[in-house]
């Protein structure tokens, strides 16, 4: 019995070995493969553990001896048999990539035996469940249909991802020239920080507003509290500090009218518009703010200025912004391809009906 584990934990270790063998010289191939398949084979060659001692003596490690580093996974390798449920055959090749779908934290799980085979049993457990489903007919769902559709749909997506070029091969005049011509994305636009009484009584305003304009920060707050409808910041909890007074009223940052970026649809824009005229903080606005039947008298309290992204500091963002548009063009051309040679309907009366009439949502048991 020693003598016979013996053989089964050197034939064991030498399939890992080989195995791995793949994954350390393929540093040539990992510019062209899902790096995360590669992430997966390493942790799962472990798993070849499991089935090591199959078939006639020596017969364990059959298929992996001839790997050479640097190559894809042999389909002898890909196709070796972990475990069967029924007729079905679940392989290395589909163990692999299981592991490929998650995470590289989720991956990290996965490394020791013990861990190989809770999931591989979790494999079977999930081709059992399928199996049990597929006999109740839960296959010829609608719901079930649609699932896999979008799955193929998915996989289709994952596999035009992988055809594209990784981030660090893009050339850099590429991620230069979408610099030059989009600088504006990468800058942070000139912000500025607002408080404003909003006026409970529009008949006091003149004398409202020239207190307000020889106001201290202290006496702001105070003309916040006597005159405004807007009385932020809230009266502290027990034991915290007060916020500062220049604060009440405080309406926060907000970007110049002109500016698309940034703006927030709460704050009028004539508010917007007054900050940015007044010279310096703690100025008020030389006239109240007129928005509907609201009176505003308007205080800048702080100043942040334009700042602009460096090409070296925005280069990753870039690259990542390329690729997704590189996946976007290819994706239309396809679809537009797709739709020159496959024939496509649409049926505008009956559309016109769903406009005007959904359906009724289906109950989750489908009645």
């Amino acid at each position: 019995m020693t003598q016979r584990m013996s053989v089964i934990a050197a034939k064991s270790q030498g399939l890992t070995e080989r195995c791995a063998a793949v994954v350390a010289g393929s540093g040539r191939l990992r510019s062209r493969v899902n790096r995360g398949a590669w992430a997966a084979m390493a942790v799962a060659c472990g798993a070849l553990a499991l089935v090591a001692c199959d078939g006639p003596e020596g017969g364990g490690t059959a298929g992996v001896g001839s790997v050479i580093p640097g190559e894809p996974m042999p389909p002898e390798l890909s196709v070796r048999v972990l475990a069967k449920v029924g007729d079905r055959e679940i392989t290395f090749g589909e163990y692999v990539a299981t592991l490929a779908r998650m995470d590289q934290f989720e991956r990290l799980r996965y490394q020791t035996e013990a861990r190989h085979k809770v999931l591989l049993d979790q494999i079977i457990d999930a081709e059992l469940l399928a199996r049990e489903a597929e006999r109740r007919g839960l296959h010829k769902t609608t719901q079930a249909i649609e699932r896999k559709r979008l799955l193929m749909r998915d996989e289709l997506l994952r596999q035009m991802r992988e055809e594209l070029p990784l981030l660090e091969e893009i050339p850099l005049g590429e991620v230069r020239e979408y610099y030059d011509a989009n600088k504006n994305e990468f800058a942070d636009p000139a912000r500025r920080r607002v408080s404003v009484i909003l006026l409970s009584d529009p008949s006091t305003g003149a004398d409202v507003l020239r207190e307000a304009q020889a106001a201290s920060a202290d006496e702001w707050g105070q003309l916040v509290a006597k005159h405004s409808r807007v009385r932020s910041p809230e009266k502290p909890k027990p034991g915290e500090a007060r916020p500062p007074l220049e604060l009440a009223g405080d309406l926060g940052f907000v970007t110049a009218p002109s500016e698309s970026r940034g703006s927030n649809p709460d704050i009028p824009e004539a508010v917007r518009a007054a900050a940015f005229g007044i010279k310096q903080v703690g100025g008020v606005a030389g006239a109240i703010v007129k928005v509907g039947a609201d009176s505003y008298i308007v205080r800048l309290v702080a100043i942040n200025v334009k700042t602009q992204r460096s090409f070296q500091d925005a280069m990753q963002s870039i690259r990542v912004r390329v690729l997704q548009r590189k996946l976007r063009t290819a994706r239309e051309k396809l679809e537009t391809e797709l739709r020159r040679t496959v024939k496509v309907t649409i049926n505008e009366a009956a559309l016109k009906k769903l406009e005007q009439e959904p359906p009724a949502e289906e109950n989750q048991a489908g009645h």
